[in-house]
């Protein structure tokens, strides 16, 4: 954070109340700006869970809606290598069966 030549960094710090920060932004080049003060907006939440009536509204007025409103059961990769160590598996074991000579 680069210090601003209008106020004390330090005392800043030190003064900030409840809803307060000092941010930083970067320039055009990547470098940090002068620090200053804001306000920061508490998140709207509540605590409890939604109605299915809020849920529902929610849910079909999302940009994502018939995207991703229906479940796939897709084979996984954890699943796909599972099955390969059991044929790699089941391979070995049929092979360890033959002698040196049918196996040719």
């Amino acid at each position: 954070m680069r210090a601003n030549p209008a106020f004390s960094t330090e005392q800043a710090i030190q003064e900030l109340g409840t809803g307060e920060a000092l941010i930083s932004f970067l320039d055009e080049k990547g470098s940090p700006w002068w620090s200053s003060g804001a306000m920061v907006i508490a998140p709207c939440s509540r605590m409890g869970p939604v109605s299915d009536d809020e849920r529902n509204g929610l849910l079909n007025h999302s940009p994502l809606y018939g995207k991703y409103e229906e479940e796939v059961d897709r084979e996984s990769a954890f699943e796909m290598l599972q099955q390969g160590v059991q044929v790699a598996t089941g391979a070995a074991v049929g092979s360890a069966g033959e002698g040196p000579a049918e196996r040719r």
